[in-house]
């Protein structure tokens, strides 16, 4: 045990491999030559707290390090191409902000929920969590064109905004109220 207060005292980065080897060959040797019991059981606790320590926990420093870069794995390969280019162009302007929500509604969302609409069975789970899922999405539609901020435009400019801003607003709430109307024929 003398050994390891030593190495512990002596403790440098560069020469950690080889005093682990050092301590892994010693407590082997004093293993296999001691008969006294609770030295054995203490000489092989102090090597599984070695290998936990040089072996285990940088493991566990990869795997959380991997963890932490699973959020961003989990965005599709369009989403991540997206916002690569997105970085490295001029920062959008808020028509264009405003703009791609809109679009993103027209394209993605508009034409889903009057299929829905129209087909919707309340007895149906699939059908249910579709509303849901679109009901999701338009909110989340809503809460963006609400962060498109006009506060330090001023003239025309920013009633031009604002009006646009209500327009796109009200043109998803419209098919959001459409939702949850579905939502009442299921009660």
């Amino acid at each position: 045990m003398e050994v390891i207060g030593k190495w512990r005292e002596s403790f440098r980065l560069e020469n950690v491999e080889s005093r682990v080897r050092y301590l892994v060959e010693y407590a082997t040797e004093y293993i296999q030559n001691n008969d006294n019991m609770p030295s054995v059981y203490a000489a092989t606790t102090a090597l599984g707290a070695l290998m936990f320590l040089f072996v285990l926990r940088p493991l566990n420093r990869r795997f959380t390090d991997n963890k932490s870069n699973k959020t961003s794995k989990k965005k599709t390969k369009g989403q991540s191409k997206k916002k690569a280019t997105s970085r490295s162009s001029k920062p959008v302007s808020l028509e264009d902000q405003i703009e791609n929500v809109y679009m993103r509604f027209s394209k993605e969302y508009k034409q889903a929920v009057d299929a829905l609409v129209e087909d919707f069975d309340p007895s149906s789970e699939k059908l249910q969590y579709q509303r849901n899922y679109y009901n999701e999405m338009l909110l989340k539609l809503v809460i963006e064109l609400d962060g498109v901020d006009l506060v330090d435009l001023t003239g025309d400019r920013k009633t031009a905004l604002k009006d646009r801003r209500k327009q796109v607003i009200r043109a998803i709430q419209t098919d959001l109220k459409r939702l949850d109307s579905l939502k009442k024929q299921g009660c």
